[in-house]
């Protein structure tokens, strides 16, 4: 009887497993902002193009009035491209590095392997 007791407490204190906390998914915003700001500078460079080739037309122009018209049309183009580009570049460096914080700190799951012996039993655990 006392032998069953003091098996009966040992029994209690034994710690119970937990369960480890679920995983959490990789984050697909961080590649999607990446790739916006990466989009934001492809039309950044193409406004700066068209920018260029409107300073190229103003150059061209024989009157000097048509020639300032083309002109203030590339310098404004050109300021909206350099806007662009800066925002752009913003956005993408930062989807860039949260996509890479992201990755860091992602933790695989963990793979447990454990044997229980007990009174007439043998036992396997494996986790993955």
């Amino acid at each position: 009887m006392v032998r069953c007791r003091e098996l009966l407490v040992a029994a209690r204190k034994k710690p119970k497993p937990t369960t480890p906390p679920a995983e959490r998914p990789r984050s697909l915003l961080p590649p999607i902002v990446a790739g916006v700001g990466a989009a934001g500078l492809g039309i950044g460079l193409a406004m700066a193009s068209a920018a260029r080739g409107r300073h190229d037309e103003a150059v061209l122009e024989p009157t000097q009035a048509g020639a300032q018209d083309k002109q203030d049309s590339a310098v404004s183009l050109m300021r909206s491209a350099n806007i662009t580009m800066i925002a752009a570049g913003s956005l993408a460096a930062a989807g860039l590095a949260w996509w890479i914080i992201d990755v860091a700190t992602h933790r695989a799951p963990k793979r447990t392997t454990a044997l229980h012996v007990g009174p007439g039993s043998i036992g396997v655990t494996v986790a993955f």
